[in-house]
């Protein structure tokens, strides 16, 4: 089991803050207070500048994937194995949208190679993706658009919002891009260590006395075994 030590933590928050700078956030909305937060729990992601929420990064995330992949991330920024490849000259989320638009003239997926740019994404759910990624010896946090109907018609209450692929890309633009300095790296890196020592903790404390959350767990790490 980790150790973790809660007594430099505030365990009845129900929201965990990663500070970009002093105008810039990454606000985590907590399901229940700190000290109950397990791995498969879900959780909501929004950037924030100057107290507003400017954009929804992640609706109904699991929590311990949130971290895992924010700490490698990081950890790679640090030991500079994050540095953007050459031959992406174009924004990464535009080329995402033209990866994931090239299923829909493929027959299978056994066809489909993996695209170098996916080493630098976070997340990409609900019409969302974010990245992060070194360029000209910045590290930038970058939010982009993610076209909803790749691989799917619109449901009828879309249609009012739904646009062609060729439309959503003519107006394509980034959400958000925001620099990370190095000790602001160094900083959410602690805060990655101690979540995941956390979420080890409570996983190992209710996963294994609770025979509900026991079922839960099995039950979600079966959907993730199909996905």
């Amino acid at each position: 089991m980790a150790k973790c030590d809660l007594k430099e933590h505030d365990m009845h928050k129900r929201d965990i803050i990663f500070t970009v700078n002093m105008q810039e956030r990454l606000h985590v909305f907590l399901p229940s207070k700190l000290e109950d937060i397990v791995g498969f729990d879900r959780v909501k992601v929004v950037y924030v500048k100057d107290g507003v929420c400017e954009q929804v990064i992640c609706l109904n995330d699991v929590f311990v994937e949130f971290v895992e992949v924010l700490d490698i991330a990081l950890k790679e920024a640090l030991t500079g194995r994050c540095k953007l490849d050459e031959s992406l000259e174009e924004n990464l989320g535009y080329l995402w949208n033209v990866y994931l638009n090239s299923f829909r003239r493929v027959r299978s997926y056994k066809n489909i190679k993996d695209w170098i740019g996916q080493k630098y994404l976070l997340r990409s759910l609900h019409g969302v993706a974010s990245w992060f990624y070194e360029k000209d010896g910045k590290f930038l946090l970058e939010v982009t658009p993610v076209y909803k109907w790749h691989s799917l018609d619109p449901e009828p209450e879309e249609k009012g919002e739904y646009v062609t692929y060729k439309q959503f890309m003519k107006s394509y633009k980034s959400y958000v891009v925001t620099e990370l300095s190095r000790e602001t790296i160094c900083e959410w890196l602690e805060q990655t260590k101690y979540l995941l020592a956390l979420i080890e903790c409570n996983d190992d404390k209710y996963l294994v006395r609770d025979e509900d959350m026991i079922e839960k767990y099995k039950a979600f790490m079966e959907v993730k075994k199909d996905e």
